[in-house]
């Protein structure tokens, strides 16, 4: 599908893909749209809004990462 998708953007066409893939979103896409609770959150060029949509990610995780340690902690699991 991926082979089709680009002969499909090479000839004009304009497709949606809809993903959280970064790396396929910035395979074919030269803008990006990221939505965040239904709402356009940021638009631009495909590099900035991955770059920016990877930061916010990783920032998620890594409060998911805090609050699962201090649970732990709390149980004393962790110390």
């Amino acid at each position: 599908s991926a082979e089709r998708m680009k002969n499909l953007t090479k000839d004009g066409t304009t497709l949606l893909l809809v993903s959280h893939s970064s790396v396929q979103v910035t395979q074919f896409c030269k803008q990006a749209i990221w939505m965040k609770e239904g709402q356009i959150n940021m638009q631009g060029d495909v590099l900035e809004v991955c770059k920016a949509y990877e930061i916010y990610m990783r920032e998620l995780d890594e409060k998911r990462l805090e609050r699962l340690n201090e649970q732990k902690k709390t149980k004393g699991i962790l110390k």
